[in-house]
C-alpha cells in the first residue's frame, strides 16, 4: 500500500488527530528523555567538580 498524498486525503480527521497526537507524544517523550539524560550528566560532572574542590 502506497502512502501518497491521495491516501492522506482519505484519512478521517479523527485518524489525522490520532496520528498527530501520537507523533507529538513520541517527540515530547523523546525530548524529555534527552533533557533528563543531559541533566543527569551535568549533575554528575558538577558533583565531581565539587568533590575535587574539597580535596
Amino acid at each position: 500500500m502506497c502512502m501518497g498524498m491521495d491516501s492522506m486525503m482519505q484519512m478521517s480527521p479523527a485518524m489525522m488527530f490520532g496520528v498527530a497526537a501520537f507523533w507529538g507524544l513520541g517527540i515530547a517523550i523523546g525530548l524529555a528523555l534527552l533533557a533528563g539524560t543531559f541533566y543527569l550528566i551535568w549533575r554528575f560532572i558538577r558533583a565531581i567538580e565539587k568533590r575535587n574542590e574539597k580535596l
